[in-house]
């Protein structure tokens, strides 16, 4: 009798003690009356901005409860959407403890979530599982333990493409011309867009074509390979020795005329030696279609026409205002001829130059020693 007193006080003791809930904190009564809905504040990127392959953003989310920026609110879930779209968002559940899980009912893509700072991170890609264009939306929503709800939303606008500002010019320095058996350089700079012009990430690809048959590609990619028509050779695009990315240019009977394409993904230039094969020569004008893909799939291309170079040469008299200047001679395969009278005094003189029949160019500083430059005296350079 008396075990079985004992044994039924020890089971009233444990259910008292089982079923006494925990003591309500402050705390606790505080998120019950919360009323206000949480707040929303996007750092980055900003609303209208344009977007490339990967939007990351920064947020700054707080619940209040009874008091604007008391902070005493519980927030519960934080999700974010992107508009018309079933493949991307995320979604994250708040313990009142403060645990944070990932919910993949809320979408594949994760949530970072510092409670102490209130700053939530995550990454929108715009090439992944498909390519996003035009206008987006990312709707990012904060759902507080009272079940008070606030939406934000950024709107986003696609990036117009990559961007480039190249330059050709001969061996004499003249823009958009060529001789035949001579070589033109290409240089100048590759970059994101006009929105982001310092950064090349975004290209996958740069290529061009010169009367159809002189080719340079670079694919942006460290692990793409190529074979080599020269050679044959199976090799890197990337040159890890120079961080640079390489190409022989093609369309050339011998790889003696095959100069380097080059391009410098930190600084973003490109250079390019292009030889011009002979059956170039009298075509008057060539063209040039110079393309850059971008991870987005934006296409820019701009085409160049470049004039064949058989006019002679314009020299200006920077010192001299009267007086007979000459002619040059419009013969063709002949050195051009300077001749004339320097009819100023000899301190005003600072230099003659002319064109040998050889092609060169000559160019002599005056000088009161330079009795050929005297005061009169013709001078001729053939």
């Amino acid at each position: 009798m008396k075990k079985f007193l004992v044994y039924s006080i020890l089971i009233i003791v444990s259910l008292i003690f089982v079923s006494c809930p925990d003591p309500l904190t402050e705390d606790m009564v505080t998120a019950a009356q919360d009323k206000l809905p949480p707040v929303i504040e996007v750092y980055s990127p900003g609303n209208n901005e344009t977007y490339l392959s990967t939007v990351e953003f920064s947020v700054f989310v707080r619940d209040d409860a009874k008091n604007e920026d008391d902070g005493a609110g519980d927030i519960a879930s934080i999700s974010f959407a992107v508009s018309n779209d079933d493949f991307r968002g995320g979604l994250i559940n708040i313990g009142s403890a403060g645990q944070v899980t990932q919910d993949p009912d809320g979408g594949p893509d994760s949530i970072d979530y510092d409670p102490d700072t209130g700053i939530i991170a995550f990454s929108v890609s715009t090439i992944e599982p498909n390519i996003l264009n035009s206008l987006i939306s990312v709707t990012i929503t904060v759902t507080d333990r009272n079940n008070n709800v606030t939406e934000e939303q950024v709107s986003l606008f696609e990036s117009e493409g990559p961007i480039t500002d190249i330059k050709l010019v001969d061996e004499e320095n003249n823009v958009n011309k060529y001789l035949a058996e001579k070589y033109i350089t290409m240089s100048g700079t590759v970059s994101n867009s006009e929105d982001d012009p310092d950064s090349s990430s975004e290209i996958t690809e740069i290529r061009w074509s010169l009367a159809d048959n002189i080719v340079g590609q670079l694919v942006l990619d460290e692990t793409a390979t190529y074979v080599d028509s020269y050679n044959s050779s199976t090799l890197n695009y990337y040159n890890s020795s120079t961080g640079l990315y390489e190409r022989r240019i093609t369309g050339y009977n011998s790889d003696v005329y095959a100069g380097l394409f080059t391009f410098n993904p930190v600084t973003r230039a490109i250079n390019a030696p292009i030889y011009i094969n002979p059956n170039l020569e009298d075509k008057g004008s060539i063209l040039m279609t110079f393309t850059i893909l971008d991870q987005n799939g934006h296409e820019m291309e701009q085409t160049i026409f470049i004039s064949e170079n058989k006019i002679g040469p314009n020299p200006q008299v920077d010192v001299l205002s009267d007086g007979s200047y000459g002619h040059f001679s419009s013969v063709e395969e002949k050195g051009d001829i300077i001749t004339g009278n320097l009819d100023k005094e000899e301190d005003e003189l600072n230099s003659f130059k002319f064109k040998l029949t050889n092609g060169s160019l000559a160019s002599t500083d005056y000088s009161s020693e330079l009795d050929t430059l005297a005061l009169g005296v013709t001078m001729s350079g053939t």
